[in-house]
């Protein structure tokens, strides 16, 4: 069968449904499931949709090993019919109790063909060159929004998971419009370097903003810190004697010691300008994304299923700090990570939540 044969026969079996005797309801289940293809387009755009990186890295995820943009293709004209149908129920008060009867499922379907229409816009301002990228950023933004409702409202993901996927789609974004920027403007800096370099006095070359990446800082210091870790272990692990626990005992001083003086010459490393030798502060914390770290434990029989504790969740922040300096302007940027608080699970399956929102500035 031919691919114009295809959407005729899509199209003619839309409109079959939706001049059908059946509900609006009935009419969606129907068109849900396409006669040829997959059984459930609702479940796979909402299970693959709200994720854009299966739209930027052309992830084939969907039905028959498709990418969204052909998946869409492919069933755009049931979304249509099915959109159409829940106006019908939305603006129908004969259909008022069908309606709440079904309010999760419309909502579920209004949210998946929303999403084909937003992915239509973006399609057509990023590949067709239709928009700016403000524009397209603005609307896979509130894709990401609409979305974020959606988990919300249908309970689908906890508030602070919604946080989550809103920074994390959102760092997302910026790093697809960012990295496509940079590689379209590759042969314009080509081009541009000869007459560029001839302007760069010494001084421009100092106040202009440059990027690197801070190194591996105070290697001796963990050789030393490594050295006094393998005497202390020599020292408890022989003969004992009251000089092994003396010797065992500067060990770890020493230990503490070179703990302290890392983090502190850290500290001092990055935040004083290898230029000019001015002061760095930080001056914008961009989000990358959360890790979790799962811990299990044993049930305490000493202790009721709701005050055992079953299973702790740690999450960590991970950002790309940038620290500028105050006199020259150099830049360094640099990973760093601050904790996002926890997830308690007790035997009962009581729930405690003390995790904290990315913060970026």
């Amino acid at each position: 069968m031919s691919e114009n044969n295809q959407v005729y026969n899509d199209e003619q079996f839309c409109y079959d449904v939706l001049d059908s005797e059946l509900n609006p309801i009935e009419k969606i289940q129907k068109l849900n499931a396409m006669p040829q293809g997959s059984s459930d387009i609702v479940g796979e755009m909402i299970k693959f949709g709200p994720y854009l990186e299966n739209y930027f890295e052309d992830k084939t995820v969907f039905f028959n090993n498709e990418n969204i943009i052909d998946f869409i293709g492919g069933t755009v004209s049931h979304f249509e019919a099915m959109a159409q149908c829940v106006k019908e129920l939305n603006n129908d008060e004969d259909y008022k109790e069908l309606r709440k009867a079904n309010s999760k499922y419309i909502m579920t379907v209004s949210t998946a063909a929303e999403l084909v229409e937003k992915y239509f816009a973006l399609y057509d301002i990023w590949e067709n060159k239709s928009g700016t990228a403000d524009e397209f950023y603005r609307v896979a933004m509130s894709l990401v929004e609409m979305c974020a409702d959606y988990f919300k409202n249908a309970h689908i993901l906890y508030n602070n998971d919604v946080v989550y996927y809103r920074f994390g789609q959102k760092a997302l974004i910026e790093k697809f419009i960012n990295g496509d920027s940079e590689s379209s403007s590759k042969n314009a800096v080509k081009e541009n370097s000869e007459d560029t370099s001839k302007n760069d006095s010494p001084t421009n070359a100092k106040v202009k903003s440059i990027s690197k990446k801070l190194p591996a800082p105070l290697l001796w210091l963990s050789a030393c810190g490594g050295v006094s870790l393998i005497l202390t272990l020599v020292a408890l692990f022989a003969n004992q004697s009251v000089f092994n626990y003396i010797l065992a005992v500067i060990g770890i001083a020493e230990l503490v010691v070179a703990f302290v003086l890392f983090n502190r010459t850290s500290k001092i490393e990055l935040l004083t300008c290898r230029e000019c030798g001015g002061q760095r502060e930080e001056v914008h914390r961009r989000y990358v994304n959360t890790t979790k770290h799962e811990k299990h434990i044993d049930q305490n029989p000493n202790k009721s299923a709701d005050e055992s504790i079953r299973y702790i969740y740690s999450y960590t922040h991970h950002y790309i700090s940038t620290y500028t300096c105050k006199s020259c302007g150099c830049t360094v940027e640099k990973n760093t990570t601050d904790g996002g608080g926890c997830v308690t699970i007790y035997y009962s399956d009581r729930r405690k939540d003390t995790r904290t929102q990315p913060r970026e500035f």
